[in-house]
């Protein structure tokens, strides 16, 4: 970018120089008012590209700053991923360890009881 920036540059100053030359110079070739209309014209292309080059400057760096903010956001969200994630394994090992508590653990503190009598269920009919 710096590279066409100085580039673009380069060339308006050369466009400048040759104006002046052009100016300086006594050449008959061209009436006067060829030779305004010549010069004019040479003075409004080097306005644009001036205006072009600014305008492609500033959304250049509209353009960083817009990443700069969509990075930080990424990032943002990066950690919110993560987080999550940290707690979503979290609670799955300790659903992971309460499980295995039921299976292992808990069958000699109720003794006497079914699976269904322990998780507070059980299986109750009406007969006819």
């Amino acid at each position: 970018m710096a590279d066409i920036h100085i580039d673009i540059e380069r060339m308006i100053m050369h466009s400048n120089y040759l104006l002046e030359v052009d100016n300086s110079s006594a050449s008959n070739g061209l009436s006067d008012m060829e030779r305004k209309q010549y010069l004019d014209q040479i003075k409004e292309l080097v306005q644009t590209v001036q205006t072009l080059l600014d305008a492609n400057i500033a959304l250049g760096n509209k353009q960083k700053e817009l990443q700069a903010e969509a990075d930080r956001k990424i990032a943002g969200l990066q950690d919110q991923v993560d987080k999550l994630t940290g707690e979503l394994q979290a609670r799955r090992r300790k659903m992971h360890g309460k499980n295995n508590e039921k299976q292992t653990g808990d069958k000699s503190v109720n003794t006497g009881k079914t699976k269904d009598e322990e998780e507070g269920g059980g299986i109750h009919r009406e007969w006819m």
